[in-house]
């Protein structure tokens, strides 16, 4: 007869958490790109805010004329990219709030799984000893029952 193979019953759970685990990891993942390209955006408008002042600063140093239809066009584009700059910063500041949010419910899922695979080897660990002592008292079933055929047969091998 084959030995048992050990299953675990709860191996269902194991897998449902594993794959909650996986999607909030993916999920993070995801949030990570989006943080990274909604900061790169902001780099970028603060680096054409800081252009746009210094031409301002340009224009209005001595000895320049004075080019008013010049400056309140760039008055309105360094206003639009000041406003584009926060809009951007409240973004980041969003998604990095949802990140914070997401590496909590992935640390919670990861003790979850945790214990699962805790539990999942205690069971494992059971089933080997009640199968080891099993195969034992069968081997000393099997050796008592050859010690009594040996002393009733008179035969000595």
């Amino acid at each position: 007869m084959a030995p048992a193979r050990f299953r675990y019953a709860l191996e269902p759970a194991a897998l449902q958490r594993q794959w909650t685990l996986d999607a909030l990891l993916l999920e993070l993942s995801e949030c990570n790109v989006a943080l990274r390209q909604r900061h790169d955006e902001h780099g970028q408008v603060l680096a054409q805010l800081a252009e746009g002042r210094a031409d301002w600063l340009a224009m209005s140093a001595p000895g320049q004329l004075l080019q008013v239809d010049r400056q309140r066009r760039l008055a309105g584009y360094l206003e639009q990219r000041q406003r584009t700059a926060a809009a951007l910063a409240q973004a980041c500041d969003a998604l990095a709030q949802q990140r914070e949010q997401i590496i909590a419910q992935i640390g919670a899922a990861q003790r979850a799984v945790d214990a699962v695979l805790a539990h999942k080897d205690q069971a494992r660990a059971v089933f080997f000893k009640a199968r080891l002592s099993s195969e034992f008292k069968q081997a000393d079933d099997q050796w008592n029952v050859l010690q009594t055929v040996r002393s009733t047969d008179g035969d000595e091998y």
